[in-house]
Parts: C-alpha cells; sequence; structure tokens
C-alpha cells in the first residue's frame, strides 16, 4: 500500500470552476491557514471547462491557482472530472448515452455539474481516447509542481441510473464481458437457464422482472466503473509514477444503491494506490442508527484500502436548512479519524452559490467569513499537526468479531426490491428508503456499537484468506454466498470458528434462483436447520421469544419458521415453532436482528440490546460493559502510545469510570477529572492521549 506522507492530510475542495471567483482566490488562500487551519487544497479539474472546443485548452485558471499555492504554501489535490464532457465530445464522437432500449439520454447539469455536459458513454472508444487525451495533457504540464500531493483520477466513480448505457459500444462491452466471464454461450446458458443462440445476440435487460439478466447487467456495470478509473489510473502513473493516485467513492458498497448507482469498493480500491470515500449523513445524528455512519464508513473502507482518507466530508449542511450542531460536526471528523483515516478533506472552503447546491457546505460562508465550524476546524488542525506522527502509525484497537459483506448479497437484494409494475420500471421499492439487506448491514452494526464493541467488516470475497483472524463471524441477510464463499465458511465452522447467521443466508444459488429448500444444502447440513415456512413480516406479524427478550420483526423484514435436524431451540415464534437455532458454535437466526434495530430501535431498543447480548454470552464471547447509553468509546493505538476517543452524544452531561485513563491527557475538549471519573460535557467529543513510553 502506498503511504504517501507522515504527515496527516487535512485539506479542502476549493476550486470547481466557475466558483470561487478569480478575485476571491488570493483572499482566501492568504488566509486559509489562520481561519480554518488549512495547508491542502483540491483544485477540481472539468474537461468541459478545460477544453471548451476540440484541441483548444485553457490553462490560465490552473496556471494562477498554481502561483497562488505556491506562494502560500499549500499543497494541491490535482482531481479530474471528465464526467463534464465537451460538447464536441457528443456531436462530433457520438458520446451520447442511451437507455436499455437505445433511447438517447440528455445531457444533464445541475450544482455538482454546472458547467454542463454531464455525462458521456466511457464504452465509447473515441469518448475514452479524447478523455485520455485531457488527462495526458493536464499531466504532463503539471506534474513538475512541486504543490501537487497526488491526483484523483475520478470522482465518486458509479453507475446510475441502471438503464445505462444502452449504446451500442456500451452493449458490445456487456457481451465481451460475458464471454470472458462464461467463455460459451453454452455455458452462459446453462448456468442461468437461458437460451441465447450466440453473444451477439444478448440484450440488456428490458425489465427488473427478471433477476438474473438485471443482476448481470449491474455487475457489469460495477466492473464497468473500475475500468475507466484504471484506465486513467495508468496513464496519470505511467507520467508520474511516484506520487499517489486516488479514486473516492461517494456512498460505499455498505450504504449505497447496489443497482441504482453501483460501484464496487473492492474493485476500485485495486485499481489504485489508496482509496477514499464522500461521507454522506443524515443532516442531524440523532439516534443509534445516523449517529454510527460515520465510523461505520471509515471502519468499511479500512477493510478495502487500509490506509485511506475521508475525501468530501460536508462541515456543515446549508441549503437553508439550520446548520449543522456542534457536537455532530465533531462526530463526523473525528468519529472516521477513530476508525483509522490518515488524512481528510472537506467539501469544501466557500459555501456554494449555484444551482441546487445554493448555501450548500462550506467551512466559511460564501462570502469568505469565518463561522462556528471554521473556529472549530482551527482547533482539530491543531491536534492532528500535534499528533500527526502518532496518528499516521496508529491502528484501530479492534475486537474479534467481523460482519461479512457479501455485494452479490446486496445486489441481488436490490434487484429483489425493484419496482416491477411495468416493464420499464426500475424505481427502488422499498420501506423507507432502504432494502432488507442494507437495513441487515447498518442496524447489526449499530447495535454492537450499542453493547461497546468496535467490529470490523469482512468483505465475503476475503473469507478464504481472514476469517481465521476472527472469533465470531455475523452474517446479515447472507442470501446469494458464492461457492467459494461457501467453502470458506464451512472450513471456519469446522475449526472452531462461531457463526451467527439471519434467515437469508443461501437463500438464492449463485445464478440467482432460489434453492429447493432453504438454506442451501451445505448450510443445511452444518447448521442443522431447515426453513419450513417464510414469510414477510408485514403480512403476518409475530413475536420472537428468547429467554426474557421479545422482538417484533416490522415491514420487509421477514419471520422464517425452522425445521430443526440437530442442535438446540433457542428461541420461538409466538405460536410455539422454533425462531433461533444453536448448533454447537452456530447460530441460526430466524429473521434479522440487524433489520429489527434499524426499524424498530425506538421501541425495541433495550430487547435487541439484550438479545445480542445473550447470545454473545451463549457463544461464550465476553460481553462488555458499554457504560450510560449514547456513549461510545474507541481506541487508536501505537506500540507505545494509546488515543482515545469519547463520544458523549446526549444532550447532558455523562460520567464514566475510566482506571485505565486515569493518567491521559486530554488533547480535545474539556472534561472534568475526579481521579478515575471523567465526567463528559453535553453532546461532546473527548479525546484522551496516553504515551506508555513516558510512563504516562
Amino acid at each position: 500500500m502506498k503511504i504517501i506522507t507522515d504527515k496527516f492530510t487535512y485539506g479542502t475542495q476549493y476550486y470547481r470552476p466557475p466558483t470561487p471567483l478569480p478575485e476571491e482566490w488570493e483572499t482566501d488562500l492568504r488566509s486559509m491557514a489562520e481561519t480554518v487551519g488549512i495547508d491542502t487544497i483540491q483544485f477540481r479539474v472539468q474537461w468541459r471547462w478545460n477544453e471548451t472546443r476540440e484541441g483548444e485548452y485553457s490553462f490560465a485558471d490552473l496556471d494562477r491557482l498554481f502561483e497562488l499555492a505556491e506562494k502560500y504554501h499549500k499543497k494541491v489535490l490535482f482531481k479530474f472530472l471528465l464526467e463534464n464532457a465537451p460538447d464536441y465530445i457528443y456531436n462530433r464522437y457520438g458520446g451520447t448515452r442511451c437507455d436499455m432500449h437505445g433511447v438517447p439520454m440528455r445531457l444533464l447539469a445541475h450544482g455538482a455539474y454546472y458547467c454542463g455536459g454531464w455525462l458521456p458513454c466511457f464504452d465509447n472508444p473515441e469518448v475514452l481516447r479524447k478523455a485520455g487525451d485531457f488527462v495526458r495533457l493536464m499531466t504532463e504540464r503539471y506534474k513538475d509542481r512541486p504543490e501537487i500531493l497526488l491526483w484523483n483520477v475520478w470522482n465518486e466513480p458509479s453507475s446510475r441510473p441502471i438503464g445505462e448505457c444502452g449504446c451500442s459500444h456500451s452493449v458490445k462491452a456487456y457481451r465481451d464481458w460475458l464471454r470472458e466471464c462464461y467463455g460459451s454461450i453454452d455455458r452462459l446458458n446453462g448456468f442461468l437457464g437461458k437460451c441465447w443462440d450466440d453473444f451477439s445476440t444478448v440484450e440488456p435487460p428490458a425489465s427488473a422482472s427478471d433477476y438474473a439478466e438485471l443482476f448481470l447487467w449491474r455487475k457489469w456495470a460495477m466492473y464497468a466503473v473500475r475500468s475507466r478509473v484504471k484506465f486513467v489510473y495508468d496513464i496519470v502513473k505511467g507520467l508520474d509514477p511516484d506520487r499517489p493516485v486516488i479514486t473516492h467513492v461517494g456512498g460505499c458498497s455498505i450504504l449505497q444503491d447496489a443497482a441504482g448507482g453501483c460501484s464496487d469498493d473492492v474493485q476500485n480500491a485495486a485499481a489504485v494506490d489508496f482509496y477514499g470515500c464522500s461521507l454522506p449523513t443524515a443532516s442531524v445524528l440523532d439516534n443509534p442508527i445516523s449517529d454510527c455512519w460515520p465510523v461505520l464508513q471509515g471502519d468499511w473502507l479500512r477493510a478495502v484500502s487500509p490506509y485511506f482518507w475521508v475525501y468530501e466530508l460536508y462541515p456543515d449542511w446549508g441549503a437553508w436548512l439550520p446548520k449543522v450542531r456542534l457536537g455532530d460536526y465533531q462526530m463526523k471528523v473525528f468519529g472516521p479519524l477513530a476508525a483509522g483515516a490518515k488524512g481528510i478533506v472537506y467539501w469544501q472552503y466557500r459555501a456554494e452559490r449555484l444551482g441546487m447546491e445554493n448555501n450548500l457546505s462550506g467551512l466559511v460562508n460564501i462570502d469568505g467569513s469565518p463561522k462556528e465550524v471554521s473556529r472549530e476546524s482551527l482547533k482539530i488542525s491543531k491536534v492532528l499537526h500535534e499528533h500527526q506522527q502518532f496518528l499516521m502509525q496508529a491502528a484501530v484497537k479492534t475486537d474479534p468479531i467481523a460482519i461479512v459483506y457479501s455485494v452479490d448479497s446486496d445486489l441481488i437484494n436490490r434487484v429483489e426490491n425493484t419496482g416491477a409494475n411495468g416493464f420499464w420500471d426500475f424505481s427502488l421499492n422499498a420501506t423507507n428508503g432502504l432494502y432488507l439487506y442494507k437495513k441487515a448491514l447498518c442496524g447489526i452494526y449499530a447495535l454492537f456499537r450499542e453493547l461497546g464493541y468496535t467490529v470490523e467488516w469482512l468483505d465475503s470475497r476475503n473469507l478464504p484468506e481472514r476469517a481465521k483472524n476472527y472469533r465470531l463471524l455475523y452474517l446479515p441477510e447472507m442470501f446469494m454466498p458464492t461457492d467459494a464463499e461457501t467453502v470458506a465458511l464451512l472450513d471456519y465452522a469446522r475449526n472452531g470458528g462461531k457463526i451467527i447467521a439471519e434467515e437469508g443466508l443461501g437463500l438464492r444459488q449463485p445464478n440467482t434462483w432460489v434453492h429447493t429448500a432453504w438454506p442451501s444444502p451445505s448450510f443445511r447440513e452444518l447448521f442443522g436447520v431447515k426453513i419450513a415456512e417464510r414469510e414477510q413480516a408485514v403480512f403476518r406479524g409475530d413475536t420472537l421469544t428468547f429467554g426474557n427478550c421479545r422482538l417484533t420483526p416490522e415491514y420487509d423484514n421477514f419471520i422464517s419458521r425452522l425445521e430443526v435436524a440437530t442442535g438446540d431451540i433457542m428461541a420461538k415464534w409466538a405460536d410455539g415453532s422454533p425462531a433461533m437455532l444453536k448448533n454447537g458454535g452456530l447460530v441460526f437466526l430466524g429473521t434479522s436482528l440487524g433489520a429489527i434495530f434499524h426499524d424498530g430501535w425506538q421501541n425495541q431498543y433495550e430487547p435487541c440490546v439484550a438479545f445480542l447480548s445473550r447470545l454473545l454470552t451463549m457463544l461464550g464471547l465476553a460481553v462488555k460493559d458499554p457504560g450510560p447509553r449514547n456513549v461510545y468509546r474507541r481506541d487508536l493505538q501505537t506500540d507505545n502510545a494509546t488515543m482515545t476517543f469519547l463520544f458523549n452524544r446526549n444532550d447532558v452531561p455523562a460520567e464514566l469510570l475510566l482506571p485505565d485513563l486515569a493518567t491521559a491527557t486530554p488533547v480535545y475538549g474539556s472534561p472534568d477529572r475526579s481521579g478515575d471519573r471523567l465526567n463528559l460535557p453535553p453532546g461532546s467529543t473527548t479525546i484522551l492521549y496516553r504515551n506508555q513510553s513516558k510512563g504516562d
């Protein structure tokens, strides 16, 4: 993994033409360090802006900005934005995308793509060639500038909407990918039960009604996204082999719509030197689900790119909404930091003025004047500067528990929840805007956090190599494991590993078909269980009882009644049918505990916490004392030092008894201390530092 510097990077997006305006540049770059503590800025270089007509390039804005960056000692993040293509790409080279039926898709402009031209088809070889020319020219012109810290080769790579792109170039690329994956049309037909005559007769899916075809189409879309990133990476790296190259996703795999705006973080991260992520969150972090998102995303990024940055962090919301609460701002910054982030880049310096992003975000106001988050950013910069060596070397202290993420299970569940009232309807049809798999993921992560655990994410494709590192694997609704993943889970269990599996495990074959009996044969034998009856909770409400814990699945969750072959029945539904089975170190749960907590934390918080705690005790895992509700602890550590983050997310003070931190020094926040006791102010973040080598 390429490590770019031993210095923690603290930066901000600065220039996305046409804003800020040229007359504002020098004032901003001169005052930025003393106003917000920032020494690194990003230039978002839009293809359409700097090559409006074919072969006619403009460098005046970038040349001037580099001069100012040199004058005011700023490092530069150089980001290409190729999705804003010039008019000639469409008019001369046929770069217009089409939907699945070959109908041209009109170009788009909005706040994020204000200069227009969004989005050409990069499966068109002429579009790719001209984009490569632009990247090559820009890289050659600026690669010798010492201000450049890195190159960002693609902004938030994803494929959206589901119907893109059905032009002849994309259809050919799709067919070529199928040929590469399956070798022969007979093998593809045999796998899916189809009757294509040849790869040349395969067309994009015309509806969401055939799960297999839509699944394959979006798998190809993920591959195509990764290919574009790698294309630009190779050009830049060939010209500047020493500087690191990054790409950053918008919503990471754990949160993104797996079909409607899809990419594959694991594939993308492997195509660059290191990876990053924007940090989508709610504007107010006021419950166990929304509050965990900043650290959840950091933990996932660390799983796919051990060295990672949070690349677009909104310090404020704006858009005429109430300003971000100071405690929520701290959570958004320090949550990813406590998850191991090695760089933070804000979106953006001045609040935006344009289009649907007007008044959006901003470390400072539209006119450049400071505000509350400006002053807080300056405080944070001092902590990062003082402890940058530690932060670059530190690792997250975790528990030996992993939540397994399966991209195939995610995608097939999104496909299953795609509207199919008409043949051409691809809208997401899900409760509260999320489908079951996403709820299961986020809910179980949040529930472990409520119990005081720092769990890790494990991509299912890494199970063969990494499963052995954990005492417990939690499998949220793993609908469609591959054959290799199934073998890895069987090996893990036979070697003494403990597993908690939710009812969706092995429901589907790798070709998207439902197994004749659920779960799949291997897992039926392993867990000693078969699902006798499966119904969506919205159609038949029921309550699961486990000791004194009573849980009620809601909405699009499922109620699965189990048929037990071996093992012990640990929980029952109201009619007495089995709801949970324990077979040695393996537990099969007839619903999604994660989805229950996600949808029902308001009225089922205590039962969910007690349920998981009792379950872990039953499996022989040490149960923690999480302390007061809505107070969370995270630790970073090196061989001789520890940094502890304490988040009090309550509106009242919280008192903690922390003997291990009695001699630690506060480096952020102002807790009251009395011996081993800390009193944390309401809605606050406190950071304590211990250097054991100095006897602290």
